[in-house]
């Protein structure tokens, strides 16, 4: 899989298809799902030996640091489109009104935001005790990767720091203080709601 990886990238990124996170890594992962437990009750397991977390060649197998995700995510979406030709790319990003592109996630929702600013796309990442999200804001071009160890029913806590972050980020790109809530819903309701990013009168500080 790492084949197609910039060189920089390719000692960086385990691709692990067997085994339990502790072969791979010091973070210990807690299932606090509801799943397979009384109603009202929630499970407390740490999942770091279990064998089973990944999922082989198709999902959950990707070992990294957040930082070295958000650069696989500024490789594959950003300006110099080093993982695949620009055609195959732009076959990935989805429509707005689209919930998938071709292998990435339409997450307009994490972004808090409406229009051009409001554009966000890539990968949620979920398996036994830890859940995470990568993600690229096209407007301006920032890519960003939150990595949690904490499995939770609706992935919430991915999304509430993307949200949060990215428009912590936009505000000092933009000089603008945004301010930003969260409700916690479902996977297709709640969100993140924040002051807008203006764009008439939003000037990039570089």
């Amino acid at each position: 899989q790492s084949i197609v990886l910039p060189e920089y990238l390719k000692e960086a990124i385990d691709f692990a298809t067997s085994g339990s996170p502790k072969t791979y890594t010091s973070v210990h992962g807690y299932d606090r799902t509801s799943y397979n437990v009384p109603k009202g009750e929630q499970n407390d397991h740490d999942n770091w030996e279990v064998s089973g977390v990944f999922s082989g060649w198709t999902a959950s197998d990707i070992v990294a640091t957040p930082a070295t995700v958000a650069d696989l995510t500024w490789e594959i979406y950003g300006p110099g489109y080093s993982v695949a030709p620009e055609p195959f790319i732009q076959q990935m990003i989805p429509g707005a009104r689209d919930i998938y592109g071709l292998a990435s996630f339409n997450l307009n929702s994490d972004s808090g935001q409406q229009g051009k600013y409001g554009q966000a796309y890539g990968h949620l990442g979920a398996t036994y005790g830890y859940q995470s999200v990568t993600v690229y804001f096209p407007a301006l071009q920032i890519s960003l990767a939150v990595a949690t160890n904490i499995e939770r029913d609706f992935q919430e806590q991915p999304a509430y720091a993307t949200c949060f972050a990215y428009n912590a980020a936009a505000g000092m790109l933009l000089n603008k203080t945004v301010r930003c809530v969260y409700k916690t819903g479902t996977y297709y309701s709640g969100g993140c709601k924040c002051d807008p990013l203006e764009e008439e009168d939003a000037t990039v500080v570089v």
